[in-house]
């Protein structure tokens, strides 16, 4: 198996494409090729990025909301506060709207 990685890697390398040592199920040696979509994205690195500016949520964040069971969702406490005022201002906006009517 070892041998078929690396062959795998070299590949992957030479190509810029996501190669892969596998066993054949028929024969039962090891063979390389190319990935399926499922074995592209099991191997995508999922970067968590702020819901306001984009910026990939810093590691000590994620650990923070881990503990929590939250879902990631800013980079720091500057795109928070910005979040919670736009949601304030949207609020205001719909309260308005309501009691004109």
């Amino acid at each position: 198996m070892r041998q078929a990685e690396q062959k795998a890697e070299r590949a992957s390398g030479r190509t810029g494409e996501l190669i892969i040592a596998y066993e054949c199920v028929d024969c039962g040696f090891y063979h390389i090729g190319h990935a399926d979509l499922s074995q592209r994205l099991a191997r995508e690195v999922r970067i968590a990025r702020c819901r306001v500016c984009g910026s990939p949520i810093p590691e000590h964040r994620l650990r923070n909301i881990k503990q929590h069971e939250t879902p990631p969702q800013y980079c720091g406490n500057a795109c928070r506060k910005l979040a919670r005022k736009q949601r304030e201002a949207e609020d205001t906006k719909l309260f308005e709207g309501a009691t004109e009517a």
